[in-house]
């Protein structure tokens, strides 16, 4: 937990020092001066009051969605959810205090956060299946690797007992005569009535009687 806990101000400090958190911040603040802009001082003829049929707070509700989407999309929905409750806090105030129609201001507030939140949800399921894609495939090229390498490691063992084939045929009989005579040259055939007889000595023995 104390792990956890450290690590928060180095993250907090990599949000600040990141420029889209200043864009965040700026989208806030403009959707916040669009929300209450005669408490600000500003005078509401800038700011049209039916806009595609809806009252003009309905769209400064909607326009809380920009931010808090963009927060999702950048920074991954746990920035996206904080951007949220930002938002949900700067909305309650007219929401409740200011507006005529309080229960529809809230329904209309209530729906915005569940839109941005929803979308954040749905980031952070791509991302993950996006994470989870890469991950497979990984594993499949260290698979594939590591099958390679046991083809390869088989491959030489073959062309190693195919050359130790190659040496022991090409060994002449001469070089084994000798060693299979002077072992097995007295013994049976099998039947035990005729003893083997050694080509080469037969040899050595018919030129010692014709000298």
């Amino acid at each position: 937990m104390s792990r956890v806990l450290s690590r928060w101000p180095k993250r907090v400090k990599g949000v600040i020092r990141n420029p889209h958190f200043w864009v965040i911040l700026v989208l806030l603040v403009f959707c916040t001066i669009h929300h209450y802009p005669r408490q600000i001082g500003l005078p509401t003829a800038l700011f049209p009051d039916l806009l595609f049929g809806l009252t003009r707070h309905t769209i400064d509700r909607v326009f809380y969605l920009v931010p808090i989407v963009y927060a999702g999309y950048v920074f991954g929905a746990a920035t996206g959810s904080a951007t949220a409750s930002v938002a949900l806090l700067l909305m309650l105030p007219r929401a409740i205090f200011i507006s005529p129609s309080p229960p529809d201001a809230l329904f209309e507030t209530a729906t915005v956060i569940l839109v941005g939140v929803s979308a954040n949800l749905w980031f952070r399921a791509r991302r993950a299946k996006e994470i989870k894609a890469v991950e497979e495939r990984e594993q499949a090229t260290a698979s594939m690797v590591t099958a390679q390498e046991k083809l390869r490691s088989q491959l030489r063992t073959t062309i190693k007992y195919e050359k130790e084939l190659t040496m022991l045929s090409n060994i002449s009989r001469d070089e084994i005569a000798p060693a299979f005579c002077d072992r097995y040259s007295y013994g049976s055939n099998g039947c035990g009535s005729r003893p083997l007889i050694c080509p080469r000595r037969e040899n050595q023995r018919a030129g010692t009687h014709s000298l």
